[in-house]
Protein backbone atom coordinates (compact mmCIF):
# COMPACT_ATOMS: atom_id res chain seq x y z
CA UNK A 1 0.00 0.00 0.00
CA UNK A 2 1.30 3.37 -0.96
CA UNK A 3 1.41 5.90 1.74
CA UNK A 4 1.40 9.50 0.84
CA UNK A 5 4.77 11.00 1.44
CA UNK A 6 5.27 14.40 2.90
CA UNK A 7 6.37 17.01 0.43
CA UNK A 8 10.05 17.70 0.52
CA UNK A 9 10.87 20.90 2.29
CA UNK A 10 13.42 23.22 0.87
CA UNK A 11 15.28 25.85 2.71
CA UNK A 12 15.34 29.43 1.41
CA UNK A 13 18.95 28.84 0.33
CA UNK A 14 17.91 26.03 -2.00
CA UNK A 15 15.03 27.97 -3.56
CA UNK A 16 15.58 29.26 -7.06
CA UNK A 17 16.29 32.96 -7.26
CA UNK A 18 13.27 35.14 -7.81
CA UNK A 19 12.96 38.51 -9.40
CA UNK A 20 12.83 40.20 -6.02
CA UNK A 21 16.09 38.60 -4.89
CA UNK A 22 18.15 40.82 -7.18
CA UNK A 23 16.32 44.05 -7.90
CA UNK A 24 16.87 45.46 -11.34
CA UNK A 25 17.10 49.19 -11.30
CA UNK A 26 15.48 51.50 -13.84
CA UNK A 27 18.75 52.97 -15.11
CA UNK A 28 20.19 49.50 -15.70
CA UNK A 29 17.27 48.42 -17.87
CA UNK A 30 16.60 51.46 -19.95
CA UNK A 31 20.01 53.04 -20.32
CA UNK A 32 19.09 56.13 -18.35
CA UNK A 33 22.56 57.64 -18.67
CA UNK A 34 22.45 57.74 -22.50
CA UNK A 35 18.88 59.03 -22.28
CA UNK A 36 20.02 61.81 -19.95
CA UNK A 37 22.76 62.92 -22.31
CA UNK A 38 20.37 62.64 -25.26
CA UNK A 39 17.88 64.88 -23.46
CA UNK A 40 20.64 67.42 -22.87
CA UNK A 41 21.46 67.48 -26.58
CA UNK A 42 17.78 68.02 -27.41
CA UNK A 43 17.68 70.93 -24.93
CA UNK A 44 20.47 72.66 -26.87
CA UNK A 45 18.07 73.06 -29.81
CA UNK A 46 15.60 75.07 -27.70
CA UNK A 47 15.88 78.58 -26.30
CA UNK A 48 18.36 78.87 -23.44
CA UNK A 49 18.03 82.61 -22.83
CA UNK A 50 15.66 85.42 -23.72
CA UNK A 51 17.12 88.92 -23.71
CA UNK A 52 14.73 91.77 -23.00
CA UNK A 53 15.25 95.51 -23.01
CA UNK A 54 12.71 97.70 -21.24
CA UNK A 55 10.31 94.75 -21.08
CA UNK A 56 10.46 94.01 -24.82
CA UNK A 57 12.17 90.84 -26.09
CA UNK A 58 15.23 91.73 -28.10
CA UNK A 59 16.60 88.26 -28.77
CA UNK A 60 16.16 84.60 -27.93
CA UNK A 61 19.20 82.35 -28.17
CA UNK A 62 19.26 78.56 -28.30
CA UNK A 63 22.04 76.52 -26.78
CA UNK A 64 23.42 75.79 -30.26
CA UNK A 65 23.46 79.51 -31.10
CA UNK A 66 25.32 80.24 -27.88
CA UNK A 67 27.81 77.46 -28.61
CA UNK A 68 28.44 78.30 -32.28
CA UNK A 69 27.65 82.01 -32.47
CA UNK A 70 24.96 83.67 -34.56
CA UNK A 71 23.65 86.97 -35.84
CA UNK A 72 20.64 88.58 -34.26
CA UNK A 73 18.39 90.91 -36.20
CA UNK A 74 16.47 93.44 -34.19
CA UNK A 75 14.33 96.45 -34.91
CA UNK A 76 15.76 99.79 -33.86
CA UNK A 77 13.90 102.70 -32.31
CA UNK A 78 12.58 104.09 -35.58
CA UNK A 79 11.82 100.77 -37.28
CA UNK A 80 15.27 100.34 -38.79
CA UNK A 81 16.67 96.81 -38.90
CA UNK A 82 19.92 96.26 -37.05
CA UNK A 83 22.03 93.12 -37.27
CA UNK A 84 24.31 92.27 -34.39
CA UNK A 85 26.81 89.42 -34.36
CA UNK A 86 26.79 87.24 -31.24
CA UNK A 87 30.13 85.48 -30.85
CA UNK A 88 30.34 81.85 -29.83
CA UNK A 89 30.45 81.46 -26.07
CA UNK A 90 33.29 79.06 -25.15
CA UNK A 91 31.51 77.79 -22.03
CA UNK A 92 28.41 76.85 -24.04
CA UNK A 93 30.67 75.15 -26.60
CA UNK A 94 32.41 73.17 -23.85
CA UNK A 95 29.04 72.14 -22.36
CA UNK A 96 27.88 70.94 -25.80
CA UNK A 97 31.11 68.97 -26.24
CA UNK A 98 30.61 67.46 -22.75
CA UNK A 99 27.08 66.37 -23.72
CA UNK A 100 28.25 64.71 -26.95
CA UNK A 101 31.23 63.07 -25.21
CA UNK A 102 29.00 61.87 -22.35
CA UNK A 103 26.52 60.36 -24.80
CA UNK A 104 29.24 58.51 -26.70
CA UNK A 105 31.01 57.36 -23.52
CA UNK A 106 27.76 56.17 -21.93
CA UNK A 107 27.57 53.36 -24.50
CA UNK A 108 30.98 52.08 -23.42
CA UNK A 109 31.87 49.52 -20.82
CA UNK A 110 32.37 50.01 -17.11
CA UNK A 111 35.84 51.44 -17.72
CA UNK A 112 34.34 54.56 -19.30
CA UNK A 113 32.03 55.14 -16.33
CA UNK A 114 34.44 57.58 -14.67
CA UNK A 115 34.79 59.59 -17.89
CA UNK A 116 31.01 59.69 -18.29
CA UNK A 117 30.68 60.98 -14.73
CA UNK A 118 33.28 63.67 -15.43
CA UNK A 119 31.47 64.70 -18.62
CA UNK A 120 28.18 65.08 -16.71
CA UNK A 121 29.71 67.06 -13.87
CA UNK A 122 31.78 69.24 -16.20
CA UNK A 123 28.76 70.05 -18.37
CA UNK A 124 26.76 71.21 -15.34
CA UNK A 125 29.68 73.33 -14.12
CA UNK A 126 30.18 74.89 -17.57
CA UNK A 127 26.51 75.90 -17.81
CA UNK A 128 26.46 77.34 -14.29
CA UNK A 129 29.60 79.37 -14.96
CA UNK A 130 28.03 80.52 -18.26
CA UNK A 131 24.96 81.73 -16.35
CA UNK A 132 27.16 83.64 -13.94
CA UNK A 133 29.14 85.19 -16.81
CA UNK A 134 26.00 86.26 -18.70
CA UNK A 135 24.43 87.71 -15.56
CA UNK A 136 27.63 89.65 -14.82
CA UNK A 137 27.83 91.02 -18.36
CA UNK A 138 24.22 92.23 -18.32
CA UNK A 139 24.71 93.85 -14.92
CA UNK A 140 27.78 95.70 -16.19
CA UNK A 141 25.89 96.98 -19.26
CA UNK A 142 22.89 97.99 -17.17
CA UNK A 143 24.92 99.99 -14.65
CA UNK A 144 26.20 102.28 -17.36
CA UNK A 145 22.67 103.02 -18.54
CA UNK A 146 20.58 103.49 -15.42
CA UNK A 147 23.01 103.42 -12.48
CA UNK A 148 22.29 99.88 -11.33
CA UNK A 149 18.65 99.57 -12.37
CA UNK A 150 19.59 97.95 -15.67
CA UNK A 151 17.46 98.14 -18.77
CA UNK A 152 18.54 94.77 -20.13
CA UNK A 153 17.34 91.60 -18.48
CA UNK A 154 18.13 87.95 -19.09
CA UNK A 155 15.49 85.26 -18.66
CA UNK A 156 16.73 81.68 -18.56
CA UNK A 157 14.37 79.30 -20.30
CA UNK A 158 13.27 75.85 -19.22
CA UNK A 159 15.67 74.14 -21.66
CA UNK A 160 18.65 75.71 -19.87
CA UNK A 161 17.42 74.55 -16.46
CA UNK A 162 16.59 71.07 -17.74
CA UNK A 163 20.05 70.77 -19.31
CA UNK A 164 21.75 71.64 -16.00
CA UNK A 165 19.57 69.20 -14.06
CA UNK A 166 20.08 66.41 -16.61
CA UNK A 167 23.86 66.90 -16.51
CA UNK A 168 23.71 66.42 -12.73
CA UNK A 169 21.42 63.39 -13.06
CA UNK A 170 23.71 61.82 -15.68
CA UNK A 171 26.74 62.36 -13.44
CA UNK A 172 24.99 60.80 -10.44
CA UNK A 173 23.71 57.82 -12.41
CA UNK A 174 26.99 57.08 -14.12
CA UNK A 175 28.98 57.45 -10.89
CA UNK A 176 26.91 54.74 -9.23
CA UNK A 177 25.97 57.13 -6.44
CA UNK A 178 22.32 56.15 -6.73
CA UNK A 179 23.26 52.45 -6.53
CA UNK A 180 24.85 53.12 -3.14
CA UNK A 181 21.80 54.92 -1.74
CA UNK A 182 19.97 52.88 0.89
CA UNK A 183 16.73 51.35 -0.30
CA UNK A 184 13.83 49.95 1.71
CA UNK A 185 15.01 46.37 1.07
CA UNK A 186 18.52 47.09 2.36
CA UNK A 187 17.28 48.73 5.55
CA UNK A 188 15.47 45.59 6.74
Amino acid sequence: MDTPSAPATTSPRDAPPTASATPVRFWQLSGAVPLSFGAILVCFFFSFVNITCQGQRVASLTGIQLAKGTTVERTGLFGSKETKKVDAEPLATLALIAAVAGLLLSFGRRTTRVLTTIAGAAGAVFLLILKSKIDGGVLMQGQGLMQGQGLMQIEYCAAFTIAVVMFIVAALLSSGFIDRMPTAERRR
